[in-house]
């Protein structure tokens, strides 16, 4: 995912749409947002006595 979001983001706006760039950060934060999410369940679930 880093090294897809360095390539579009690299790209002159001729090769690569604005509207494509906005649409791959909205996907990456969303996929961050998860991430978070599942490490948080984790750790709750950790914390939690048997």
């Amino acid at each position: 995912m880093e090294e897809y979001q360095k390539l579009v983001l690299a790209k002159p706006d001729s090769a690569i749409c604005q509207p494509l760039k906005e649409a791959f950060l909205t996907l990456r934060q969303a996929v961050e947002s998860v991430e978070g999410e599942i490490s948080s369940d984790v750790e709750t679930e950790l914390d939690t006595p048997l």
